[in-house]
């Protein structure tokens, strides 16, 4: 008697393998792509906590007729500076005073942050910016400290505008 082979049903090895690297490649693209979205939605945020803070400074200089020496707390919501998306919550968001020269408005701590101290003013020129995170090098962080206070540094000691 001769029997009939039926066929096994299911997949081959390489079937699954072939399904896997599909799958690996297709998971790679979501996570590059969701890694982009948190960057953009962190500069996004940034941009608008510099506009937020800058506004308030324009506010008082208009009704005041000169920017304050100090940023005022009770200009914002819970009497708290807009937050930095580049640091935890609990930082206190204070704020470095650079007061020595009415030009300076690209100081070079464009990315201490280890003072927990996200933005710096400028009380002469009544100019505001928000610190962002060393990138890796300096010309990735230019580009950033840029993207998010609407500058054009050109180079990382730069202080004054071209």
């Amino acid at each position: 008697m001769h029997r009939r082979h039926q066929p096994k049903s299911g997949f081959t090895l390489v079937e699954l393998l072939i399904v896997a690297i599909v799958l690996a490649i297709f998971a790679g693209a979501v996570v590059t792509n969701l890694s982009e979205s948190t960057n953009d939605s962190r500069a996004a945020a940034a941009a608008a906590a510099v506009r937020a803070v800058q506004g308030s400074i324009d506010r008082h200089h208009a009704i005041h007729g000169s920017y304050p020496a100090d940023l005022d707390r009770a200009w914002f919501q819970a009497y708290k500076l807009p937050s930095s998306p580049y640091l935890p919550p609990a930082a206190d968001g204070s704020v470095v005073n650079v007061q020595d020269q009415a030009g300076k408005i690209y100081p070079t701590y464009k990315s201490d942050l280890r003072h927990d101290r996200p933005f710096w003013y400028n009380q002469s020129n009544g100019i505001v910016r928000i610190r962002v995170p060393y990138q890796g090098n300096q010309q990735d962080t230019i580009d950033l400290f840029n993207r998010v206070n609407g500058t054009n540094a050109t180079d990382w000691d730069q202080e004054t505008a071209l």
